[in-house]
Parts: C-alpha cells; structure tokens; sequence
C-alpha cells in the first residue's frame, strides 16, 4: 500500500485546519499581559486627572485675541455684470464637456486594452 503525501481527506482537512485554529489560540492563552492598559482603570484615570487639577484656583477667561473675526455678509447692492456670468456658465460647461470626453476617452482605451488580451 502507498501512502500519499499529498491525499486529501475529508478527516485529514478537517485536522489541518483544526490545528491552524487551535496553535494561535493556544499560544495567546498562554500568554501573559504586562501592558498597562489592561491594568488601567477609569476611576484611577479620573483620580489622576484631579489630582493634577487641585492646585488650580483660577478660573478660565476668554481671550480677546483668539475670538473669531466677524463673518463677511456678501453685499445685497453687488452688481453682476451678465456678460461676464455668461462668459464664466460657458467656460464651466466647456470644462465639464472636456472631462467627461476625457473620461470617456480612457474608458474606451481600456476596453480596447482588455479585447485585446
């Protein structure tokens, strides 16, 4: 009787994956954690936090520097010149015609590239 090294059983397959389920597993159980994450606990973060705040007796004040700019409002009265919106509308719809003959143009060399494999 020869005996394959290659034959794949059902039982067989079922051990080798078995086994590459179980190696990981077990070297994780066995394993010890020293990371201080697992041994942190809120309270002890909230203890250190207000610890370092005990000494603290002033209150927050608002910076004057820091405060935001006022926002610009757009004026009302702003005139458009129309010839120059139309001028503007033209070369934005001129722009998008391109990319999109663009896009189709590289859509159509892929196609071409893949008949042609």
């Amino acid at each position: 009787m020869k005996f394959r090294l290659t034959s794949h059983t059902p039982a067989r397959t079922c051990a080798l994956v078995a086994a590459v389920i179980a190696a990981p597993l077990a070297l994780a159980a066995c394993s010890d954690s020293d990371d201080a994450a697992y041994e942190t606990d809120t309270e002890t973060v909230e203890i250190e936090a207000n610890e370092a705040l005990e000494n603290v007796d002033a209150m927050p004040v608002e910076d004057p520097q820091a405060s935001m700019p006022d926002p610009v409002v757009p004026s009302t009265t702003q005139t458009v010149d129309p010839e120059a919106a139309a001028a503007a509308e033209a070369a934005r719809q001129q722009s998008i015609q391109d990319e999109g003959d663009d896009a189709a143009a590289t859509a159509a060399a892929a196609m071409d590239a893949m008949n042609q494999d």
